[in-house]
């Protein structure tokens, strides 16, 4: 048996949060697609927001329910975060809820 002075990793659920009100369904998936390929690469489960609802319901109610379960370690916030009512709501849940949060440095893809 080997053993290792190095931590092991557990997958963590990162949610990704970012603003869609009002910005094109391209440039969205454009932004998650990058977010998820970066949080897969890390070794963790990136949860994506647009997974969470159905036509006619609204995201915000999944949304929040994502962010409290047990699936969801950390919230990533995309650029442009702080300008989104949906966003800040978010933000206020994962701190309320002791959610590990991250922000992602612009034009430095989605991790410090």
């Amino acid at each position: 048996m080997t053993t290792s002075n190095q931590p092991h990793h557990y997958p963590r659920g990162i949610y990704i949060s970012l603003p869609m009100t009002g910005v094109d369904t391209t440039e969205i998936r454009r932004r998650i697609d990058l977010a998820k390929s970066q949080i897969i690469a890390r070794g963790d489960i990136p949860i994506d927001p647009t997974d969470l609802c159905t036509p006619d319901t609204p995201y915000m109610g999944y949304d929040i329910a994502a962010i409290i379960s047990d699936k969801v370690d950390t919230v990533l916030f995309l650029s442009g975060w702080e300008k989104s009512r949906g966003c800040r709501l978010e933000h206020c849940t994962a701190r309320i809820y002791g959610k590990n949060i991250e922000y992602q440095i612009p034009d430095e893809g989605c991790f410090p």
